[in-house]
């Protein structure tokens, strides 16, 4: 029963390990939505700029340039919030 207990505090300990970080976190969790935002935008930049640069080197035509970048517009569009 002895060994019963033991175990159970050490699975318990684990589980604690893996949830006390995540809850402890508050920093993090307030500034979470804003940090996204920021995050995607970057990564929508750095995509346009590859966009420009296939434009550049004649990998992607004028019609595929267009196209790609009004869907990356629209992923703006719908990632970033709107200020009130």
């Amino acid at each position: 029963m002895t060994a019963f207990y033991a175990g159970a505090a050490l699975l318990s300990a684990c589980a604690l390990l893996f949830i006390l970080p995540t809850l402890l976190r508050g920093e993090r969790a307030r500034r979470g939505p804003a940090a996204r935002a920021v995050a995607n935008l970057a990564v929508l930049r750095d995509q346009l700029r590859e966009l420009d640069a296939d434009l550049a080197a004649g990998t992607i035509d004028a019609a595929g340039y267009a196209n790609s970048r009004s869907e990356l517009e629209r992923r703006v569009a719908s990632d970033v919030p709107t200020a009130p």
